[in-house]
């Protein structure tokens, strides 16, 4: 028998019996080399025999992705692996006995898992060698508990939605000295009186995302002199003068998101914060041009504006922004050519323009981005080809056109990007076979043609990207079986074929895809199990089957190559 663990194969006799001696002999496993193992493949070596269960249960094992789902397995799963260094513990329920066999683990996650509230101080939170600790959604979880809390060598403490945290307890975390992340997000009752005693002389990470009840005044006493980061996005009763009485020094990333109707210019000219170098002000409606221009972040590397729906871009030449290499614009809807003018930022890698209906052929021409290698300009249905002809991105690397339909294939023909290697044509419907046999994009790894309804055949077997990974053809209805038969992608690893409605079973056999390994074939109508059957795709590891009704595999069955087998098992039960 062979067991194959992480790529490394073993051989072995019978689980039930390895005898010594003869043609066989006892394994012998020394702690180096289960650095080649997972606790999963280890979870089978306890089975072969005693010595390499005992080895097992020896070693310091530190990578317990799976969570035990069932709470009868959880002390099974300790006594097994004693040692055991990291603790999966999600969506379960916890023994309090288990508590103190966790006692020298360094990351236990318990998010979504229940547990009685007995031994509460006595053993839940003494655990001197804990570094990260994970408590989402443990609902019951207070303030009380706080008090409880001895784990000296903490650095990583996560209590997002956990509703029963006030703040009224966080005097009882100064015994967290090395605390440098802490993440409150969705702690819907904490008040800004909780939040100004917490004390963490350590902490550079802080998320209080969608905290209601907060308005701000809480920042005033806050003494946190190594936050780099904060995120405050969807704290709905944020006031913008609370920015003001920041007091982190070394604060380079703040994140707003949807604070619609509270920061606005005033609020953000009163933000003190010169290190500054990400901002995420998406779906703050409050900001307009007036309140950017008068921002003074010189190290700002990010901005993100998208769905600031008052901004034009009319404030952009006043900027001072030298060294930001990426803009997010997205929904800006209000934005002109004349704006985008204005942009000079030498620096720029990324720029998404996405849904700005408003920029034309003009703006794309006014473009001076010698650095960009990320450019996205879907939903901007005012651009013609004469518009890409104007792109002077040498280093471009992902174009997304996503919905441009005055875009053809003799607009993309004419482009030189010799480094791009995504390309997203989705919902073009000027792009033909004839513009795809125009493309010359030598480095092409993806390459979305979704709903483009008129590519047939012919343009599908005029691809030629050895390079290739990822595929869409989503609803390209005119593409039938024949249009697959000499095609070959060597290195394809996803493809998307729902709603091509013109397959049928025998595109599934002439697939010479070795790598693939995610295929869709949702609302194929002429995909049957006799299709399935044939194909033979070895790494497949997600095959969506919805709306094909000639399929009879179970919905039940998750596993793609489980789909597969039962398929072909059908098949030879009808042959009988």
């Amino acid at each position: 028998m062979d067991l194959m663990v992480r790529n490394v194969r073993v051989k072995t006799a019978e689980p039930a019996a390895v005898l010594a001696g003869g043609e066989r002999s006892v394994i012998f496993m020394t702690a180096a080399l289960f650095d080649f193992f997972n606790m999963e493949g280890a979870t089978v070596l306890r089975a072969v025999c005693s010595e390499l269960r005992d080895a097992t249960a020896a070693f310091p094992w530190e990578d317990h992705t799976h969570s035990i789902i069932d709470s009868a397995h959880v002390i099974h799963w300790l006594v097994g692996f004693p040692n055991a260094r990291v603790a999966n513990l999600t969506d379960t329920t916890v023994p309090a006995e288990a508590f103190v066999r966790l006692r020298d683990v360094v990351k236990l996650d318990l998010a979504r898992s229940h547990f009685p509230a007995v031994t509460l101080a006595a053993e839940r939170y003494r655990y001197p060698r804990l570094t990260s600790l994970n408590l989402t959604s443990c609902s019951g979880i207070t303030d009380a508990d706080f008090m409880a809390f001895h784990c000296p060598l903490l650095t990583d403490l996560c209590f997002s939605e956990c509703s029963g945290i006030t703040g009224a307890g966080f005097a009882g975390l100064l015994q967290l000295p090395l605390l440098t992340r802490l993440n409150l997000s969705k702690c819907v009752n904490i008040t800004d009186t909780g939040l100004a005693t917490l004390q963490f002389p350590q902490l550079t990470y802080l998320n209080l995302a969608f905290c209601s009840k907060l308005t701000g005044t809480g920042f005033a006493g806050l003494q946190l002199p190594l936050l780099t980061t904060i995120s405050l996005s969807c704290c709905d009763g944020l006031r913008g003068t609370g920015l003001a009485t920041f007091q982190f020094p070394r604060l380079n990333s703040l994140y707003l998101i949807g604070c619609s109707d509270i920061i606005t210019d005033t609020g953000l000219n009163g933000l003190q914060s010169p290190q500054l170098t990400t901002l995420n002000l998406a779906c703050c409606a409050g900001v307009t041009d007036s309140g950017l221009s008068r921002l003074q972040f010189p190290l700002l590397t990010e901005l993100n504006l998208s769905d600031c729906l008052d901004i034009t871009g009319i404030g952009f030449s006043l900027l001072q922004f030298p060294l930001l290499t990426e803009l997010n614009l997205s929904s800006c809807c209000d934005i002109t050519d004349t704006g985008l003018a204005g942009l000079h930022c030498p620096l720029l890698t990324y720029l998404n323009l996405s849904e700005c209906s408003d920029i034309t052929d003009s703006g794309l021409a006014a473009l001076h981005f010698p650095l960009l290698a990320d450019l996205d300009l879907s939903g901007c249905f005012n651009i013609t080809d004469t518009g890409l002809a104007a792109l002077k991105f040498p280093l471009l690397i992902s174009l997304d056109v996503m919905s441009c339909e005055e875009i053809t294939g003799t607009g993309l023909s004419g482009l030189h990007f010799p480094l791009l290697t995504l390309l997203n044509l989705t919902c073009c419907s000027g792009i033909t076979d004839t513009g795809l046999a125009g493309l010359q994009f030598p480095l092409l790894t993806t390459l979305y043609l979704s709903c483009c309804f008129d590519i047939t055949d012919t343009g599908l077997a005029g691809l030629n990207y050895p390079l290739l990974t990822d595929l869409s053809l989503r609803s390209c209805s005119d593409i039938t079986d024949a249009g697959f038969a000499g095609l070959r992608f060597p290195q394809l690893t996803n493809l998307n074929l729902a709603g091509c409605s013109g397959l049928t079973d025998t595109v599934l056999a002439t697939l010479q895809l070795p790598l693939l390994a995610d295929l869709n074939l949702s609302e194929c109508a002429g995909i049957t199990d006799i299709g399935l059957a044939a194909l033979r795709c070895p790494l497949l590891a997600t095959l969506d089957l919805a709306s094909c009704d000639g399929i009879t595999v179970p919905s039940d069955i998750e596993d793609a190559q489980e789909k597969l087998r039962y398929a072909c098992e059908n098949q030879v039960l009808r042959a009988l």
